[in-house]
């Protein structure tokens, strides 16, 4: 997919899909992933760090309940991660 036409919002929901193995249809910013264990999302983390080439901590990411959480956590890390 090209990356320079999608939202930082949409490359977040995308990637949690594809990750948590989700219809992207059912992902937006406001789907709560506490229902994941946390294999799945350490596997989430590693997809976003790996799309945006960044390094998320560890604490932030503990704290992040929603899709939302991840891409503030993104958009956080610099302009070059919100591309």
């Amino acid at each position: 997919m090209n990356t320079t036409t999608e939202s930082t919002e949409q490359r977040v929901e995308r990637i949690t899909a594809e990750v948590l193995g989700l219809a992207p249809a059912t992902v937006s910013q406001d789907t709560e992933l506490h229902k994941h264990d946390s294999l799945d999302l350490v596997e989430l983390v590693m997809a976003l760090e790996d799309e945006v080439g960044i390094e998320l901590a560890d604490d932030d990411c503990e704290k992040c309940r929603t899709v939302a959480d991840f891409t503030r956590l993104v958009q956080a890390a610099g302009p070059e991660a919100s591309l």
